[in-house]
C-alpha cells in the first residue's frame, strides 16, 4: 500500500496525496509543494465549489503557480494577517485566487460573514470532519 492510500485509510479520508520533495532549502521545498497544490486544485476544483483560502507561505507559493480555475466562489477564511516574511497578505491571496477563478469572491471584512458562518454551521462536510466542541466558527 502506498503512503497516500495508507493515510486515507488511517484517517477515513476520501482523497489524499503525499508529495515527495527534492531535498533543498525550505523555500525550494515550498515551491515544489506550491506547484503540486496548484496542479491538484486545478484538476479537482469544479465551478459549483466554494474554495476557502487562509494564508501562509505555502499558499503564497501555490497562488504563484495558478493560471486558471473553474468559476467557483472564493471565500477568505481569516482576516488580513500581514507579515514581514511575505510580500502578500491574506486578502491579496484571496484576490489572486479569485482572479484565476473568475467567480464570486468574499473577503473580510464584508457583510457575507453571517452567511458564511450559517453555511459552515449547517454544512454536512464540516459536521463530519469536526466535532462541534472542537470547532469554533466566528
Amino acid at each position: 500500500m502506498d503512503l497516500s492510500s495508507a493515510l486515507a485509510a488511517r484517517y477515513s479520508l476520501r482523497n489524499t496525496l503525499v508529495v515527495r520533495l527534492i531535498d533543498g532549502p525550505d523555500e525550494f521545498k515550498r515551491e515544489q509543494l506550491g506547484r503540486t497544490c496548484a496542479e491538484l486544485l486545478t484538476e479537482t476544483l469544479e465551478a459549483h465549489d466554494v474554495l476557502g483560502i487562509s494564508w501562509g507561505r505555502t499558499l503564497h507559493s501555490m497562488v504563484g503557480h495558478l493560471s486558471r480555475l473553474p468559476g467557483c466562489t472564493v471565500v477568505q477564511l481569516v482576516g488580513s494577517v500581514p507579515t514581514l516574511e511575505l510580500d502578500v497578505n491574506s486578502m491579496e491571496l484571496v484576490r489572486r485566487v479569485a482572479e484565476c477563478a473568475g467567480g464570486a469572491v468574499y473577503a473580510s471584512p464584508c457583510r457575507c460573514w453571517s452567511t458564511v458562518r450559517r453555511w459552515l454551521r449547517h454544512s454536512a462536510a464540516i459536521r463530519t470532519c469536526a466535532r462541534p466542541s472542537t470547532c469554533s466558527i466566528g
